[in-house]
């Protein structure tokens, strides 16, 4: 008979669910117990357990805690893949369950012998039952997580007295979330471990293994009502939600240590930075308490994003006169250090507010987008409140000559570079030009994390030729995008071949591309589309054969970084016609997932986009390819992960360093204090008050 598992509203193997054939075997009865008559009483609790288990071991990677492991049952699950997970077993001594295996680590109940902020999981099976004052072992977990870490545990409900006299509670979800967040946990979840169907299963399979009666009475009623127990195992649904009434096997749940990010942006939402909104949910999808604060004016765009964000945007521009006044403090401080560091005194009001913002929130990390405005706030923010930051670089903030009024980027960029305490860029060739900026001596420093793209949301399109070959592309109308030289070649296509070319996007050069498409006579075949969401961005990918970009650089030095438009044009299953120009060619192998051409090349361009409009096999197989490409190397919640781990590295060290920095202003530091006392003195009053 085939081992099935209930999961909401459907049935499932375990096999599926979990592991492998090879790897259950392995793993012995004790985590998997047989689908019989003579483990109806374990087989709901084990097998439940080992699918909840699994499922957050796939999401998690790193230093995994065993709290209360007992036997260590879980070891050999978690060292199934020693590339990814490091185990350690601790407990309480106990000869009755040691005398075969001994725990990595014992400790009393009271203090665990680990440092703070060591360990990336915890997981507690079938623990906290026996724990007489559970929000103490869950503060000892809590401490000894690092930020952002996750805790994963089980409870019992249906289930007889046992390990007397050691068995204290059986929760309910809801004591479970009041002990849990009284001890500091955050993005609490919980979920049944079995509903209504298994949980008469479980009390039959308790009655009828359990009950005091002979063995043959046992083997008789087992045999009589496993069938039975089977149809409920396999009909059974857990429940969505905990409502009155409601019955349950146990409880499963993870919950966080707080991992408060602060993204400073110039501005949020834009629409053609739909990047930072994906990195942003990703990272909450990943545990990250992300709060953003946009020094400029939101646009009105990408609603169907924007509605995801946990944390509202906090913009700027609409603090009032009123509000700007609280922060006088702050703002001479910040005028301070721009006079200091040589910044716009324009942005000291601006840090003033955001660093208000930051020490309010408990913000732990500071991070910013573009090494311009954002970043020269970010690092005064950090200096107002000795928070550390850190700046992701992406191209025309490197590249442009003039950002802001500047003359001397590279001033600029050295400053930034300097404070940060990681500096992060989005491709091999940025990081290059960073190395030979400061004759590498930002090496420790630099880090590279890509672009990833939610594969939930792009997925490979099946495309059947028509009679019209249609050509994409989607970036803003600025020089750097190369439209000229992409309608000069495309000109050259239309003589010979049936295409059409439709242009996505918005920007000054529009009105001189739309006269150079007149002039060389394509207007018929070429659609200019004007700025839309990012949904239809998809639709539009959806209807195309070819995405094309002629990306160069531009008069002022203005570069591409790695364009997203190509990541996503590729997990559709576009191929793809671009430049050997700046990250470009880390993203497209060129032969294999599309054509690279010099840049300004009209002729070899038009060559490569007429290869692709005469072969629709060409079409699929490079699309498959960079697909493939794009899925196993930019994956948002992948790469969301690496970001995640620097946040929590650059903390963790930042907290165990001896207090203050030999750099830092010890009057601002002392500022900084003051100033959160007050504030939440002020916050208390007006909670009173209320």
């Amino acid at each position: 008979m085939p081992i099935h598992l209930s999961t909401p509203g459907k049935t499932g193997d375990v096999e599926e669910n979990c592991h492998s054939r090879s790897e259950l075997a392995e793993m012995g009865t004790y985590l998997l117990p047989s689908f019989t008559a003579e483990n109806m009483d374990l087989y709901l609790i084990r097998s439940s357990i080992l699918e909840a288990l699994s499922k957050f071991l796939r999401r998690y990677q790193g230093t995994i805690l065993d709290v209360g492991c007992g036997k260590m049952p879980y070891k050999q699950l978690v060292l199934q893949h020693p590339d990814k997970y490091v185990y350690i077993g601790l407990d309480i001594e106990n000869p009755r369950y040691q005398a075969d295996a001994k725990p990595d680590l014992y400790w009393d109940g009271r203090t665990m012998p680990l440092e703070d902020c060591s360990v990336d999981c915890a997981i507690a099976t079938e623990l906290f039952e026996h724990i007489p004052i559970p929000e103490n072992t869950m503060r000892e977990i809590f401490r000894v997580l690092k930020p952002g870490g996750q805790l994963f545990f089980t409870v019992p409900f249906l289930w007889p007295l046992h390990d007397l006299p050691n068995d204290e509670y059986r929760y309910t979800p809801f004591a479970l979330e009041r002990h849990l967040r009284t001890s500091g946990f955050y993005n609490i979840s919980l979920k049944a471990l079995g509903g209504w169907n298994a949980s008469l299963a479980q009390m039959i399979g308790l009655w009828a293994r359990r009950k005091p009666m002979s063995d043959e009475e046992r083997e008789k009623v087992s045999q009589e009502l496993f069938p039975f127990y089977v149809k409920l195992v396999e009909s059974d649904e857990k429940p969505d939600e905990f409502m009155e009434g409601q019955m349950i096997t146990g409880v499963q749940g993870t919950a966080s240590k707080p991992l408060r990010i602060c993204y400073i942006l110039l501005h949020i939402p834009v629409p053609s930075e739909t990047f930072i909104i994906t990195e942003i949910l990703a990272l909450q999808e990943v545990g990250v308490d992300v709060h953003t604060v946009s020094l400029g004016p939101s646009q009105q765009c990408h609603e169907d994003l924007m509605a995801h964000f946990k944390q509202p945007v906090y913009n700027l521009s609409d603090k009032s006169a009123d509000s700007k006044s609280e922060i006088n403090s702050l703002y001479f401080a910040a005028l301070r250090l721009v006079s200091k560091y040589d910044i716009l005194p324009a942005l000291a009001v601006q840090a003033a507010l955001a660093a208000e913002y930051v020490i309010t929130h408990s913000i732990q990390h500071i991070h910013s987008h573009f090494a311009s405005e954002a970043a020269l706030v970010a690092l005064l923010v950090s200096k107002l409140t000795g928070i550390t930051y850190s700046c992701t670089a992406h191209a025309y903030d490197i590249f442009k000559v003039d950002v802001a009024g500047e003359f001397n980027p590279d001033r600029r960029l050295k400053l930034i570079v300097e404070h940060a305490a990681k500096f992060i860029t989005v491709s091999e060739y940025n990081k290059a030009h960073f190395m030979a900026l400061t004759n590498g001596a930002i090496a420790d420093k630099l880090e590279i994390i890509h672009y990833g793209m939610d594969l939930s949301r792009f997925n490979k399109i099946e495309r059947r030729p028509s009679g019209t070959v249609i050509f994409l592309s989607v970036g803003r109308l600025v020089e750097k995008k190369g439209h000229e030289y992409l309608l000069r070649a495309f000109q050259q296509v239309a003589e010979s071949c049936k295409v059409h070319l439709r242009i996505v996007g918005e920007g000054p050069l529009r009105q001189s591309l739309v006269a150079l498409a007149d002039e060389l006579g394509i207007a018929d075949k070429v659609t200019f589309v004007g700025a839309v969401s990012s949904s239809v961005v998809l639709e539009e990918m959806k209807r195309a054969d070819v995405f094309v970009l002629h990306s160069l650089t531009g008069e002022d030095g203005n570069r591409e970084g790695m364009p997203v438009s190509i990541m996503e044009a590729c997990v559709t299953g576009l191929p793809v016609v671009s430049t050997r120009h700046a990250g470009i060619p880390e993203l497209i192998v060129e032969g294999e997932s599309g054509f690279l051409v010099a840049e300004k090349d009209s002729a070899g361009f038009a060559e490569a986009m007429q290869s692709l409009a005469l072969s629709p096999e060409l079409r699929e197989k490079m699309g498959t390819a960079g697909h493939n490409i794009v899925s196993e190397n930019f994956n948002i919640l992948n790469e969301a992960e690496k970001l995640k781990n620097i946040f929590t590295s650059i903390i963790v060290h930042h907290n165990r360093a001896a207090s203050g920095n030999a750099s830092q202003d010890t009057s601002i530091n002392l500022l900084t204090v003051l100033y959160a006392n007050l504030l939440k003195i002020k916050n208390l009053i007006k909670r009173f008050l209320a």
